[in-house]
């Protein structure tokens, strides 16, 4: 468990769970000590490094001073090595600290792979930072690269580290860490703006200070140099009398020795693959710490921790490239990328993808070959002539640092075929995964010919008896729940003298239980009746009721005796015989807080909102709704709220089966629910008054019984409006 990085009270705790051992803290700490001591097989710790190291197939380099002492050692796994014949582009160099006893620092030689994945190329044991150590340590790294050296090296600006690299890696391009350059310039420059003693202009001063960081910003990401030269003499102009002491710091130390190093006009001309910091170095030193634990470990110790940490990445990394190489995501899985799926990693064709959904106006301006250059792919322009050209990509347009299998020699790849185009008339009869053939043109011109079909229940044209379409489809199970017809005594009818049909004014004998109003027509009465109504798609519950459900005449005289127009003669009208209207007990009319009817009234008040609208303006549920001050849109729990079994429930029950309720529906419940909440905490606020403490306390039972009469008040105010609403009005 020592050797697999266990901490020792890991270990205690697992072995008193596991085990019924008697041992102490102090006998896990000798045994360790003594595991250590075996690994050693009695050797010196530098001379036991050294030697398993050799062992292990370790590549390593040690450097003595003239006592025979170490000042320094170079190692490399043998893993590590192969896996930079493949990924050999970039390099990053950075030191960490307080990895070991003797406050050696440690060297991180970093590479990023085709995955975009950093892994550790090789380690140094340095005794300084001076320029000799370093460049002893690049020495050695570069006797590892086999064929080609990296593109680029990154640092941070440690002068002993950039001299080091320019000598060992001339072709290589040296760059400075941006984040790093960042960072230095906040630390020295917003002082000058943010004054800790000044509290008083503190917003003001951050603002200051945000402008002229956003504008350093945008100096160091100039796409070219005569857009650097702009904004450089933009920001000269703009701080130079206010802030020489930052603005002279920003040019003296980073523009003018370093500007080919950190500005995208320069530093996009090499590539870089995106890697423009030494983040990722950072992120190694964050792993090698995770593994060691402890500064106080000998450099033996040290390297028996590293040891595990770079075995693991190199397996995680392998399973990463293995698993890219037989999957495709289905964002890149496009006809455009068949030839190189496999081949070339999937980050690299992501970037790709990105090149391709640019906007038509960056296509239209000139190809500046700056993403080219700086990360070996394709870009806009590039691709926008494949695709008109109905080509592919091929693994000529990646860089080599994109491959997942770099060196190995593939033959040219085998395309699936190009789809058929269709002949003669184009038909959309069947759908797309179906294998039936296609209807031949005769076949067409008959079926467009046929007759229509035509309903035999209801007579009418394009459906049939069976269709849902059918009005009279379910009419026979009501006629076979309805009883037999019994003889009901008819109500009084008050007969009337009839007039000339020319009179402005003719009274009609009307059954008790009709209302009447005045000069209003009856057609128009219906007219706005329909209007105001609700659609009957919108009220399962509801149905069509006849205008007259008790004949106008009364029982005992069932002809009506009118004049002629002409004669003044007497025309005999016999009525023909209706069956009595029976109430299915699914059409009844709902209470007033039942979905149905609350739906209704919406339906109701919102149509009288759109005839009091303009002719010609626009009038959706969208505008009614932000009119009367409703809310646009409810959020997922409320309507979850609104299908709970003591609101809404579930489904819908109709006359003709269930459905779910729809989302205006529910959004109706959820604003008569809002607006009775208001109503009710209005009541309970009127009630209590302006001293609720003096307000004698009241049992269940009151509560109750006020809830009850509130009750009854609404459903006898609601019942009200219906009725009025849904009065017949005659007038002839």
């Amino acid at each position: 468990m020592t050797t697999a990085g266990a901490a020792p009270r890991d270990i205690r705790t697992y072995l008193y769970n596991n085990s019924n051992t008697i041992a102490t803290q102090q006998d896990i700490y000798n045994r360790i000590a003594a595991t250590r001591r075996d690994l050693r097989e009695g050797q010196s710790s530098i001379q036991a490094l050294v030697d398993q190291m050799h062992d292990e197939g370790f590549w390593c380099q040690v450097r003595l001073d003239i006592d025979n002492r170490l000042t320094a050692i170079f190692f490399a796994h043998p893993d590590s090595v192969a896996y930079l014949q493949c990924n050999p582009d970039v390099l990053l160099l950075d030191c960490t600290y307080k990895t070991n006893k003797h406050a050696m620092p440690l060297l991180d030689m970093v590479g990023v792979d085709s995955c975009q994945r950093s892994f550790c190329i090789a380690f140094a044991f340095l005794s300084g930072e001076s320029e000799g150590d370093y460049s002893w340590a690049l020495e050695k790294l570069k006797s590892l690269y086999q064929h080609e050296l990296p593109s680029v090296v990154l640092t941070d600006r440690c002068l002993a580290a950039i001299n080091a690299a320019a000598s060992w890696f001339p072709s290589s391009k040296a760059l400075l860490c941006l984040w790093h350059v960042n960072k230095a310039v906040l630390q020295y420059c917003q002082p000058d703006f943010v004054l800790k003693r000044d509290q008083a202009n503190h917003e003001a001063q951050e603002k200051a200070w945000d402008e002229f960081y956003g504008l350093w910003h945008s100096i160091v990401d100039s796409p070219t140099e005569t857009i650097f030269d702009e904004r450089l003499a933009k920001f000269e102009l703009k701080y130079s009398k206010a802030y020489p002491r930052a603005v002279g710091y920003i040019k003296m130390y980073w523009l003018e020795p370093y500007k080919e190093m950190i500005v995208k006009a320069w530093v996009d001309k090499h590539l870089h693959f995106g890697n423009i910091a030494t983040s990722r170095a950072e992120g190694i030193h964050s792993m090698i710490k995770s593994y060691v634990k402890t500064s106080k470990f000998d450099l033996f110790d040290s390297w028996q921790a590293m040891r595990h940490a770079i075995t693991n990445q190199l397996k995680e990394l392998n399973h990463i490239r293995a698993s890219q190489q037989i999957r495709t995501p289905l964002d890149v899985s496009g006809a455009i990328f068949e030839a190189v799926q496999g081949w070339v990693s999937h980050q690299a064709l992501r970037k790709v993808q990105e090149q391709r959904q640019l906007p038509l106006a960056s296509l239209e301006a000139p190809c500046s070959q700056s993403f080219t250059s700086s990360y070996g792919l394709p870009c806009s322009h590039i691709l926008k002539k494949l695709e008109d050209s109905k080509q592919c990509l091929l693994l000529e347009h990646f860089h080599p640092h994109w491959n997942l299998r770099r060196g190995v020699d593939r033959p040219r790849p085998i395309l699936e075929p190009r789809r058929v185009p269709k002949q003669g008339i184009q038909t959309i009869s069947r759908p797309a995964r179906s294998t039936g053939r296609e209807p031949s043109g005769f076949e067409i011109v008959q079926s467009v010919m046929k007759a229509s079909r035509t309903c035999s229940r209801c007579q009418e044209v394009g459906h049939i008896r069976s269709s849902r379409a059918c009005p009279l489809r379910f009419q026979e199970l009501l006629t076979q729940t309805a009883p037999a017809p019994k003889s009901v005594p008819q109500p009084d009818a008050t007969p009337v003298a009839a007039t000339s049909l020319t009179d402005s004014a003719v009274n009609v004998s009307v059954a008790k239980g009709i209302w009447l109003a005045e000069d209003i027509p009856v057609a128009d009465c219906h007219e706005e009746a329909m209007r105001d109504s609700p659609p009957a798609a919108h009220f399962p519950f509801v149905q069509p009721l006849p205008i007259l459900q008790e004949p106008l005449a009364a029982p005992q005289s069932p002809v009506a005796t009118m004049p002629s127009p002409a004669s003044g003669a007497s025309l005999v009208c016999e009525p023909p015989y209706e069956p009595p209207y029976v109430r299915d007990p699914l059409l009844q009319s709902p209470r007033y807080d039942s979905p149905q009817a609350i739906y209704g009234r919406y339906i109701a008040t919102r149509s009288a909102w759109y005839a009091a609208q303009p002719a010609g303006s626009i009038k959706t549920n969208q505008q009614y709704r932000k009119a009367v001050g409703l809310p646009q849109r409810y959020d997922k729990q409320s309507y979850e709220w609104c299908r709970d079994y003591k609101q809404m429930s579930k489904c819908c029950i109709t006359s003709t089966g269930s459905r779910a309720w729809t989302k205006e529906e529910m959004m109706a419940y959820l604003d008569w629910s809002r607006a009775e909440d208001e109503r009710i905490e209005a009541h309970v606020a009127k009630e209590m008054g302006d001293n609720p403490l003096a307000n004698r306390r009241r049992g269940v039972q009151d509560v109750w019984r006020s809830v009850k009469l509130d009750s009854k008040e609404q459903e006898a105010l609601h019942v009200t409006s219906d009725s009025t609403e849904r009065c017949i009005v005659v007038k002839l």
